[in-house]
């Protein structure tokens, strides 16, 4: 997670902001203290605008896919959303 989160150019503070979660639970499941629920799965998959299984992939599958993909590149994400939460927020957005 921490090397798609890198990848899009967010901290862990933005991107728990962006999932509607907390830092310190990020912090915690990129450290591998904590488990990912599935509900935390989707909200974080959605902020990183890639698929529930990207979390799922070895080390060389995320560089692969990281080669490929782009931000807010929805076809080779495999997310067809735009990334923007009900609230308008988006993992683009700089929280204020």
């Amino acid at each position: 997670m921490r090397r798609l989160r890198t990848a899009r150019g967010l901290t862990q503070e933005h991107l728990a902001h962006v999932a509607a979660l907390d830092r310190t639970y990020v912090g915690a499941v990129e450290n591998g203290r904590r488990n990912l629920s599935l509900h935390a799965m989707w909200q974080l998959a959605e902020a990183l605008r890639v698929s529930p299984e990207a979390f799922f992939c070895d080390e060389a599958a995320v560089d692969d896919y990281l080669a490929t993909a782009e931000p807010g590149d929805e076809e080779t994400t495999g997310y067809g959303g735009t990334g923007d939460r009900a609230d308008g927020d988006s993992p683009t957005r700089q929280p204020s």
